[in-house]
């Protein structure tokens, strides 16, 4: 039996949406579900990691 996750596939990433620095610190810097990265005025999801990612933290 095996303790590590079976791989699933993401979700495509959303389309990068035009938000204000402060409307990034007020909306969608604390969402738990979604980690967004704001980047010159453009609100980008961060996709999750895969998979060998994974496996390779557990290697270090």
């Amino acid at each position: 039996m095996s303790l590590l996750p079976t791989p699933r596939e993401s979700p495509s990433p959303q389309p990068s949406i035009s938000v204000t620095e402060a409307e990034y610190w007020e909306k969608y810097y604390g969402d738990s579900e979604v980690i967004y990265e704001w980047n010159n005025g453009l609100l980008e999801e961060k996709p999750v990691s895969d998979y060998v990612n994974y496996l390779m933290t557990l290697s270090s």
